[in-house]
């Protein structure tokens, strides 16, 4: 029991203690502009599908997506969307399904032709998820 409580205590700690960290990646919102503009310019598309209510969203947003040398990576190397899942719409049903989304958050890595190539559900501190993008996860 003890080992249980210091487990959930190790995996909360981010949320609470990093508060003023700010989200400093350019995300598009756009799905097709970003994919006609990930093939035009061969790079794959980072997909973040996110939600407002979801606690490891805030936690990526805060922790994860505010390091620069994250952003650094990813802008080099992809085409950032974050698709905001928080309403429930005919587009959000739609793109869920379309990516069977079933947990937040859930990053995809798709190819410039659209094909899903990589796929993680769940938060990651800036360096499990650098590591993860690399593809040394």
């Amino acid at each position: 029991m003890i080992i249980l409580a210091i487990a959930a205590i190790a995996v909360a700690v981010p949320f609470f203690l990093v508060k003023d960290g700010k989200d400093i990646i350019d995300w598009q919102t756009d799905l097709d502009g970003a994919l006609a503009q990930a093939k035009s310019a061969n790079k794959p598309l980072l997909l973040d599908f996110t939600a407002d209510w979801c606690p490891p969203c805030k936690m990526m947003k805060r922790v994860t997506f505010s390091q620069l040398h994250v952003k650094e990576y990813v802008e080099a190397n992809y085409i950032p969307v974050r698709l905001d899942m928080t309403h429930r719409s005919a587009l959000t049903q739609k793109l869920g399904t379309r990516f069977a989304i079933k947990y937040f958050p859930t990053l995809l890595v798709l190819s410039p032709e659209g094909v899903e190539t990589r796929r993680e559900s769940g938060g990651m501190d800036a360096e499990t998820f650098l590591a993860w993008l690399k593809n040394e996860s």
